[in-house]
This record gives C-alpha cells, structure tokens and sequence, in this order.
C-alpha cells in the first residue's frame, strides 16, 4: 500500500507562514534603516548640518561650530540658476554685529587653518560668525555668497578686508545666515 499524507498534518503550511513572516520582517527592518539613512545630512534639532555620507563621516576631522540660537546654516545642492537679485536697497551696515556669516572650509574637508583664520578676521570686525563648516565646494579667491537683500553688507566686509574678494549670490546655502565666505586657499599666509 502506498502511503498517503494525513490531511491534518499542517507542519509544511507552518513553514511556509512562517518563512513568509521572516521576510516580512526582513523587509519592515530594510525599509527602517533606509528611512534612517535618508535622514543623513539633513539638519538635526540642534541646528548641526550633520556627515552627507557613512566614508565622508569616517574621513571627516572634527568641525568647530559656533553655537548660535539664531540661525542653523546648512548647505544644499549646487545651483546653476543665477542668483536673485535684492530685492530692496538696503544701507551700509552701521553695525557689523547684527550680520550673520556662516564660513565654509574649501580648502580641505574641515575647518582648517584657513577658514578658523577667516573666522578670527571676521569676529574681529565684528561680525556674528555662527558657524565654521566644512564644504565639498572650491574656490579660487575667498568668496562672499550673499543672501538676498544683503549685497551692501557683503561690499562693506570687501571694503574692509580684501582677503575677501569676490562677490556672488547665495546659490544653494541657507538663506536664514546672511553671508556665507567660501575661504579660498592662502587665507592665512
């Protein structure tokens, strides 16, 4: 006589359940840690712009922040659109202190002896440095990109220093800081 299965037997419907709800949960966990890794180098609460990659955070040195409850900077994207134009006039700074300034380290991917030079330079004048942060952008000269609506203070920090010759408009940086300096290699020398 041949032998038949017994019809109550489930044991190969429970392996099959239960080899389905493995990989469900596999997918559940696959889903949750891509959502947490989308999340790197979005800005956290505390307003620090964080690593844009698991390489660049093992490579990447240290970073000197400035706190500030004012402002987060962050940087977005490269732009090739050209920058707005201000909108309205506005006059010279009397008072360099109330002009926020975020300064990226071009030179290399920390905040080096050229761009903590720039920051001294410019806390010296007098203006409000919240941050110094690394940038994967390069520059030839120290470059000031202006927010809209900030053009007469950008010209009256290159009046002031001329270490800080170039002038263009905000392309992708935060526009809640009012200038960003892109410092260019030999600041320091």
């Amino acid at each position: 006589m041949m032998r038949h299965a017994d019809p109550s037997d489930h044991s190969f419907r429970r392996s099959l359940l239960r080899a389905a709800g493995g990989g469900l949960a596999a997918m559940v966990v696959t889903f949750a840690i891509t959502a947490l890794l989308a999340t790197v180098g979005r800005q956290d609460a505390g307003g620090v712009a964080a690593v844009t990659s698991p390489t660049a955070a093992a490579a990447a040195p240290t970073v000197t922040a400035v706190p500030s409850p004012k402002v987060a900077p962050t940087e977005a994207p490269t732009s090739t659109e050209p920058a707005p134009a201000d909108s309205a006039p506005r006059p010279e700074p009397d008072d360099p202190s109330s002009v926020t300034i975020q300064v990226l380290d071009t030179v290399g991917f920390g905040s080096g002896p050229d761009a903590l030079a720039a920051a001294e330079v410019l806390r010296g004048l007098g203006y409000d440095v919240v941050a110094v942060n690394p940038t994967r952008r390069t520059a030839r000269t120290t470059t000031v990109l202006v927010t809209a609506g900030h053009r007469d203070e950008a010209r009256a920090l290159r009046d002031s220093d001329e270490r800080f010759a170039e002038i263009r408009g905000n392309d992708g940086f935060s526009d809640k800081v009012d200038l960003h300096v892109l410092v260019g290699p030999g600041f320091a020398d």
